[in-house]
């Protein structure tokens, strides 16, 4: 298989991975629809027994609300700099450069 028909049947993978991505949303928005009323009960339930997930969860959809989003583990890339930045050494300035003689180089 050469190079440019390669390229192409990756397209159209990605082209396909985007449509059954979509497909499988409507899918579960459907099927959340159709058990809504059991969904809301079970996590009534599950918020009585003391499980404080389903409980937030259960306030922010009764106050139309998006549920929370988990905190990221990963740390963005400024991040990373800064922390590697920190691991480094300190400057220290270099002796000749303390003792107050100018060198020219004729010395």
């Amino acid at each position: 298989m050469g190079r440019k028909n390669r390229g192409m049947k990756e397209e159209a993978e990605k082209r396909v991975r985007g449509i059954g991505l979509e497909r499988l949303r409507r899918a579960a928005d459907r099927k959340l629809a159709r058990k809504s009323e059991e969904l809301a009960g079970i996590l009534l339930e599950r918020a009585l027994e003391g499980k404080l997930g389903e409980a937030k969860m259960l306030v922010s959809l009764a106050e139309d609300k998006a549920p929370p989003k988990p905190r990221r583990e990963k740390p963005s890339p400024l991040m990373k700099l800064a922390q590697k930045w920190a691991s480094e050494p300190e400057w220290v300035e270099p002796e000749w450069a303390t003792c107050g003689q100018v060198m020219d180089g004729n010395e």
